[in-house]
């Protein structure tokens, strides 16, 4: 049961290790999870573009937090600032690990290459997780090419004969200085040729506009995400991270759709179209349409509409059609994902044992006790949607004490209420319980209006 517990925590584990490339260099993202998967995203100057996934090992994911842990990573700045960033590229490290009462611990830092402030750990750890995860495969799949002359290179052997027709070649005379003649005599060619008027260009005047090919507009990244995630945006954005995506919701929660674009023309006042379509059973349900006009010079952009739903809804599955048009350019670009709408079910926010509860969200976690000790049980649910209101909804708990996996006793339980869907729970232990044995506390939560229930566990030793 604790090593189920553990794998729990390790998969909920987010690495990600993200490569901005300027001029040649490469530019690519890594996203990897405690569960195995790794996703590679290739952007430029690189062997494969696009999406890639594959899944490596759970001893790979330990090296990986190894690395952390040995690297001495959350003692690092969160970024290391150069005075002339531009054209420089830098790297982003980042990691989520999960904390107490549910909540992320996440870290992330920045750097530029070249700048020699960086701590050498620091610049280490990127490299050590590209080779663990293996990514060269898909950042180096171009071979290098050769830009250095060899300077032991001898002349090639030239047969008996050859250039007859042409001209002479006489034995010994370097390669390098037979290709300046021959260079100079197409150059001097190609001079007679224009000077001649044979060959003529068209010209321009000043008054005259010379064609302007648009590329057309690019969505980055574009997907539904949580409140959370909401909250979070702009540091997600300012930092290069991609927000996590959330791709089930409850009917009555809010719904965000966030997506990032690029190659919008730079002029003044220029317009962007951006219509947002929400789709179920091939029937339209949602739609959005707006038009922004902006002068900024920024190469990338982002967009969060939030979609309000209710019991009104169907569950189910939907689809989410974005349509980004530029209309300087005339032209457009479409994205398309899904979600998941779902009933409302009562939710556990923290199902604990404590050592003391002082007050609402005030409590000590522990999962180990004496005997003699007093066990408290903390436990904060969502407020359940219902449509009764004489009737709530029903929690039932219990303690059960297992020897060899069959059950020993039932513990009777003292409850309080200690503030808005939240209880507490407590007993006292004596010096008759059995140490060493695993103690499970059941929950059980009922809604009574609409019949739907969640249950939960959570094991302490004495």
């Amino acid at each position: 049961m604790v090593e189920e517990e553990i794998h729990t925590l390790i998969n909920s584990i987010i690495i990600r290790l993200i490569r901005r490339g300027a001029d040649i260099s490469p530019d690519y993202s890594l996203t990897i999870h405690g569960y195995g998967t790794v996703t590679y995203e290739g952007n430029d100057n690189v062997g494969v573009k696009g999406s890639k996934e594959e899944s490596i090992a759970e001893d790979k994911i330990m090296d990986i937090l190894s690395e952390f842990k040995s690297s001495n990573f959350f003692s690092f700045n969160e970024n290391y600032p150069v005075e002339s960033p531009i054209g420089r590229p830098s790297t982003i490290i980042s990691i989520s690990l999960p904390g107490e009462k549910g909540e992320a611990k996440t870290k992330s830092v920045k750097y530029y290459h070249g700048d020699k402030n960086i701590p050498e750990k620091l610049k280490m750890l990127g490299e050590k997780i590209d080779k663990i995860v293996g990514s060269d495969k898909w950042v180096n799949l171009v071979p290098k090419p050769d830009l250095e002359w060899e300077s032991s290179a001898k002349t090639p052997p030239v047969k008996k004969g050859a250039g007859k027709n042409l001209f002479k070649i006489r034995r010994g005379l370097p390669v390098k200085f037979i290709v300046i003649i021959v260079v100079a005599i197409v150059a001097a060619a190609f001079l007679f040729v224009i000077f001649s008027g044979i060959i003529t260009f068209p010209s321009y005047s000043s008054d005259d506009e010379l064609p302007v090919e648009y590329d057309p507009p690019k969505i980055i990244y574009s997907t539904t995400i949580n409140e959370a995630n909401y909250n979070n945006i702009e540091y997600l954005v300012k930092s290069e991270l991609q927000p996590t995506t959330t791709s089930t919701f409850e009917k009555g929660e809010e719904i965000y759709v966030f997506y990032s674009f690029s190659n919008i023309t730079h002029e003044n006042n220029y317009s962007i179209v951006e219509d947002i379509t929400i789709i179920y059973d091939d029937k339209e349900v949602l739609q959005y349409s707006d038009i922004s006009e902006n002068t900024s010079d920024s190469a990338e952009f982002y967009t969060v509409y939030n979609i309000t739903t209710d019991e009104s809804w169907d569950a189910g599955k939907y689809l989410v059609k974005i349509v980004l048009s530029d209309e300087v350019s005339g032209k457009s670009t479409i994205s398309e994902f899904n979600f998941n709408l779902t009933e409302v079910y009562p939710k556990v926010i923290t199902f604990t044992t404590a050592s003391d509860i002082r007050a609402y969200k005030d409590y000590d976690i522990s999962t180990i006790f004496e005997r003699n000790d007093t066990v408290f049980i903390y436990l904060e649910y969502k407020d359940i949607i219902t449509t009764d209101n004489n009737t709530n909804c029903d929690i039932y708990l219990k303690v059960v004490v297992t020897l060899n996996d069959v059950e020993y006793f039932n513990i009777s339980l003292n409850k309080t209420t200690v503030g808005n869907n939240s209880h507490a729970w407590w007993f006292e232990t004596n010096m008759t319980w059995p140490t060493d044995n695993l103690y499970i506390v059941q929950l059980y939560l009922l809604d009574r209006a609409t019949n739907r229930n969640v249950t939960d566990h959570k094991y302490f030793f004495l």
